[in-house]
């Protein structure tokens, strides 16, 4: 048998509840891969651990036939059901000229995961001719050419074989192309398989809707407080509370501080405050942390090598029960810091609202399990004024208050993005702690745009593609009353942390928008002062520009592809899509803001022909943005 090291298993797969269980797989992989050579059909066999889209483990079988031309997969599946009976077989087979091998003489399997990644050539599912289903076997072709592998087979899980949601956007619009039909992208990430994706399009053919998604109801019910974490709270409401601001020279949690603006905050927690921050951070260990914080820092011109010293990096992450933390940890950390900041968020354009579910919703309820464990510490809660959804358009309240209630706008959720809801339910959450008697503070940043200062920003967010994409092709959407509330994100860092210091405003939401209408920008007004730098753009009627926009992507690559699900799927009445449903954009109320701010020295920076060429030549510093002359000449 050829030696293999265990260490990558390991690393791939370690259940926190300690090395029993990665001791049990490593006996079951040296099973495996015994059995496998004892077929004689091969002579090399190694097995690699993977962990599935949806948390489960997948075993892959890289196998070097004795003779390639005459190698029936079926005989090796045969021989390994009757010498492993109920044992786990792998679900994925990878043919190999040969098996790789550190400078130990050990299988590599580090580098068979890398060089091939789960693109096997058959499967121990079923082996279903793809020839007896036509759908089928096409749809399978469009998957193998999207995701880049050899061959899938019906039982194999679009996200598991290498997809995201780039990847989804693609396949959903070739599904569209090439039967049309229209094929949400949501269907996708219900419909996993290959299998079920055909059910989809078999359906979408007969006219019936594609999968439903989700809705008000499961909102509301993921919205409810889990009932330890209130009985938690209930519990230590009425112990005593340090001061509002003792923070400041105390110990701070934050999440998201590898994000956006959880960057900015890390850069001002750091420079206004005496505290040591405590960020939970996706990493195995402190060193790893500090790098990647170092690195989200780094890239918006943040860091300064003194912050480290103050930083205490948290390994977990914000979908797993307790931030992954064993019990003991957890409950030190409770008792260690202070005050909460909340603004770690998945955000993505394309994904339903499943897929921000565990970030979004779960991390939230981890958060208030931590503010309420020992002592009750404040929660500073970073939502959006996406809670509020496309009210305008439905004739909604012209004007939204800060302290309005979140229910009333539920109702237009389901014609916005997954994201809005899952930040709908999860500061819902939030506020049903305070009702237990949990002390927050609850922040709804506009559109967030680049530093005002600096104009450093997040060259690939949903601003800079439009901008980009517009540019490559001389046009944008004609898109009337459609107020665009940027904010810049060192703005909303400042004001965040002055208003935290206040106990008046505990128990409290604010609107961190341009404080009054005429500050925010129309998108019309927006692009013409684009074209005020020289760019040639003219202004084309939304569904002229969404089909000149598609047409570009399939013919090179543009900066909006990965968006054009959300761009271009009906969801009201079958005529209109959600960006022509933010129509009528009601005003945002700053009342509580600005009351909080009204002792600070922050002045708002209004988008103005200074600023956006700060971010415009922010883009062509870093050569995502082409110059005026270039971009004529890329249209001819």
């Amino acid at each position: 048998m050829t030696r293999s090291s265990g260490s990558f298993i390991d690393s791939v797969w370690r259940s926190p509840s300690g090395g029993d269980e990665v001791d049990d797989l490593r006996g079951a992989v040296a099973e495996l891969e015994v059995a496998l050579l004892a077929s004689g059909l091969l002579v090399g066999a190694a097995v690699t651990v993977h962990e599935g889209s949806q948390g489960g483990r997948i075993l892959v079988a890289h196998v070097v036939p004795c003779a390639p031309a005459d190698f029936r997969p079926a005989a090796l599946l045969e021989h390994l059901h009757a010498a492993l009976p109920g044992h786990p077989i792998p679900s994925r087979f990878v043919l190999v000229d040969e098996l790789p091998l550190d400078r130990d003489g050990e299988v590599d399997r580090k580098a068979l995961v890398e060089a091939q990644p789960q693109s096997g050539v058959f499967s121990s599912a079923a082996l279903i001719a793809a020839t007896y289903d036509p759908l089928t076997a096409q749809l399978a072709a469009i998957w193998a050419d999207v995701l880049e592998v050899a061959v899938v087979l019906p039982e194999d899980d679009f996200f598991d074989l290498g997809g995201d949601s780039s990847r989804a956007a693609r396949l959903a619009l070739r599904i569209g192309d090439v039967y049309r039909v229209q094929f949400p992208v949501h269907a996708l990430y219900e419909a996993r398989t290959l299998r079920a994706c055909a059910t989809v399009v078999r359906r979408a053919q007969g006219g019936e809707d594609a999968l439903s998604g989700t809705g008000p109801e499961r909102w509301q019910a993921d919205a409810r407080l889990p009932a330890d974490i209130r009985a938690t709270i209930e519990g230590t409401a009425a112990r005593e509370r340090a001061p509002a601001g003792a923070w400041r020279s105390g110990e701070v949690f934050l999440t998201g501080a590898t994000g956006f603006l959880g960057a900015f905050m890390l850069r001002d927690l750091l420079t206004s405050t005496a505290a040591c921050v405590h960020c939970l951070v996706r990493a195995d260990n402190h060193q790893v942390g500090v790098l990647r914080l170092r690195q989200a820092l780094r890239k918006y011109g943040l860091w300064q090598e003194e912050f480290a010293r103050r930083i205490r990096v948290v390994p977990g992450d914000l979908r797993r029960p307790r931030f992954g933390l064993d019990a003991a940890a957890f409950e030190r950390l409770a008792y260690t810091v202070d005050v909460l900041f909340h603004a770690g968020d998945r955000v993505n354009f394309v994904e339903p609202y499943l897929s921000h579910r565990a970030t979004n919703v779960g991390g939230t309820a981890e958060v208030l399990r931590l503010a309420a464990t020992g002592l009750p510490k404040p929660v500073h809660h970073v939502s959006s004024i996406a809670v509020f959804g496309p009210s305008g358009f439905f004739g909604g309240a012209r004007r939204v208050h800060e302290d309005d209630d979140l229910a009333d706008y539920l109702q237009y959720l389901s014609f916005d993005l997954g994201h809005a809801a899952s930040k709908w339910v999860a500061e819902s959450m939030v506020w049903e702690a305070a009702r237990a008697g949990l002390p927050v503070t609850v922040y709804r940043p506009g559109l967030l745009v680049g530093d005002s200062r600096t104009g450093a920003g997040d060259s690939d967010d949903f601003i800079a593609r439009l901008v980009r994409g517009a540019i490559q092709i001389g046009a944008f959407p004609d898109l009337p009353r459609q107020r665009m509330e940027f904010v810049p994100v060192d703005h909303v860092s400042r004001a965040i942390l002055h208003i935290a210091g206040q106990a008046d405003h505990q128990d409290r939401a604010h609107h961190l928008v341009p404080p009054e209408p005429r500050l925010s920008i129309d998108l019309n007004d927006f692009f013409a002062l684009i074209a005020s730098f020289g760019y040639r753009l003219s202004r084309w009627p939304y569904r002229q520009w969404l089909e000149r926009t598609s047409q570009d992507c399939r013919e090179r690559d543009n900066p909006l592809y990965p968006l054009l699900p959300m761009l271009s799927e009906r969801v009201y009445k079958d005529e209109l899509t959600r960006w022509e449903l933010h129509e009528d954009t009601p005003a945002y109320d700053t009342a509580n803001a600005l009351w909080a701010l009204s002792s600070s020295d922050l002045e708002f920076p209004a988008i103005d022909r200074p600023l956006l060429e700060k971010y415009l030549r922010r883009w062509l510093d870093a050569d995502r943005l082409p110059p005026v002359r270039a971009a004529a000449a890329g249209r001819r």
